[in-house]
């Protein structure tokens, strides 16, 4: 099955901010825990004095930038539902380590497991390989968890 090269952008979006409550002359601080687009939003408004709405997904990096050590997730799930011509339907989870996909268009289902340590370019599927079907179970599992929580 042909790869989208769209499946193997990771984005990490890197935000420099100086929340009110924050000195000036603070230092640029790097801070290596997973975050998502949804999670830019309520920076921002934290980061405004603005309280974020209920209905709002995502987490304000805001703690995080302070130095705080607060509890952050371990993955995250991720979804292309929508018809495309060149870009198949597909859904998975991604931790530090591990990115699990399934391209639910094709039957059986098409599935991608890729160890981003070793090989952060993805290249070499682990999906078929005896020796990672405990890690590929786990994270079918655990993506299949996240789309119950998210429904």
């Amino acid at each position: 099955m042909p790869r989208s090269r769209f499946l193997r952008l990771r984005f990490s979006p890197e935000i420099e901010a100086r929340p009110h409550d924050l000195s000036p002359k603070m230092e640029t601080r790097s801070v290596s825990p997973m975050a998502l687009t949804l999670d830019v939003a309520p920076t921002i408004l934290e980061s405004a004095g603005i309280p974020k709405p209920a209905v709002m997904q995502g987490t304000s990096l805001v703690p995080l930038m302070a130095g705080q050590k607060i509890q952050w997730r371990d993955d995250s799930l991720y979804e292309h539902l929508f018809k495309h011509a060149r870009i198949p339907k597909s859904e998975g989870v991604r931790t530090d380590r591990w990115k699990y996909v399934r391209y639910t268009d094709f039957e059986p289902v098409y599935e991608e497991l890729y160890d981003l340590e070793t090989d952060p370019l993805e290249r070499k599927n682990l999906a078929d390989a005896p020796e990672f079907k405990m890690q590929l179970t786990q994270l079918r599992d655990r993506c299949d968890e996240l789309i119950r929580e998210a429904e």
